[in-house]
């Protein structure tokens, strides 16, 4: 029982967060004269995706840096596989944008630059600069593009402090309510004797994601669903082009190409199908197939480990 009220708790405070976490978001997008998007791809990106780099950090330091490498190309499969898929399905999308496709563009390509880097098969420091120098670039360029942007928001702007601090509680309580998720769901999967894999590719990779679900479910149930696909594709490009190269500048990969190439197809397989040109709808036939892709990395990935 504990277990279950622990897993309640979580999602109950993911939806709290996620509440204030997307309201933080569109305030701050008001206050700068910015439309929301492009604080969803950066800021909230960036935001959401900070205890990935936390831990990619770590793993590195401890001398596992294909861990880290691993749990980056993983999640940007399961951003848009599965956290993207889930509310599509449940609660249907809206007409695809092409408004700030710059975002899609980049979450396309960067599995390709890093495919380029690591063709050799080692990821050092070297490696790692080249990684940085282009994140940076497109920081800088997605910076110049805001400052052309209007938010089309109220004539009263709030101001940017009260924003931001929704943003951070909104985030500790995500990151609150992810530790409760993945606690209790971990723990009744174990007394169901579900497999450790299964747990892992499931419970574990949707409670360390909360903050990208449920940022994702709040804004398209608030009408604001381009800030939560700008969030995934930005966390896309943070997580291929920052996460990683944190993990390599540590310490160097050696031998990674055969291990990276899977997941560098399907992320980038799972990255086109949210296509955002045309009057194309971002709706439950674009869920289908992202759940389909997902389901495949995950048996590719359970027949490799067994």
């Amino acid at each position: 029982m504990a277990e279950l009220g622990q897993l309640l708790l979580g999602i109950v405070l993911a939806w709290a967060g996620g509440e204030l976490f997307v309201r933080g978001s569109v305030r701050l997008a008001y206050a700068w004269g910015i439309a929301p998007a492009i604080v969803g791809l950066t800021i909230a990106a960036f935001a959401t995706s900070s205890p990935e780099a936390a831990v990619s950090a770590i793993a590195a330091a401890e001398g596992r840096p294909t861990v880290a490498l691993g749990a980056a190309l993983g999640s940007n499969i399961v951003n848009l596989g599965l956290i993207l898929a889930l509310p599509l399905l449940i609660l249907g999308g809206r007409e695809s944008s092409s408004r700030h496709a710059h975002g899609y563009l980049m979450a396309l390509i960067s599995p390709a630059i890093f495919a380029a880097v690591a063709y050799d098969g080692e990821l050092g420091q070297v490696d790692a600069a080249i990684l940085f120098a282009v994140f940076a670039a497109w920081v800088v360029i997605t910076a110049i593009t805001a400052r052309g942007s209007r938010s089309g928001g109220p004539q009263e702007r709030p101001g940017a402090a009260a924003a931001v601090f929704g943003l951070i509680v909104g985030l500790a309580v995500l990151v609150a309510a992810a530790h409760f998720i993945v606690t209790g769901a971990t723990t009744i999967a174990e007394n169901f004797a579900v497999p450790p894999f299964l747990i892992g590719a499931t419970i574990v990779a949707l409670g360390t994601s909360v903050p990208e679900i449920a940022t994702v479910i709040i804004a398209t149930v608030r009408g604001h669903q381009d800030v939560g696909v700008s969030a995934l594709w930005g966390s896309n490009v943070f997580n291929t082009l920052f996460v990683i190269p944190i993990a390599a500048a540590i310490h160097p990969m050696a031998d990674i190409w055969a291990m990276s190439l899977p997941a560098l197809i399907v992320g980038f397989f799972v990255v086109l199908i949210t296509w955002p040109y045309g009057a194309a709808r971002l709706g439950r036939g674009r869920a289908i197939l992202l759940l389909a892709a997902y389901g495949a990395y995950v048996w590719s990935a359970a027949e490799g480990f067994l």
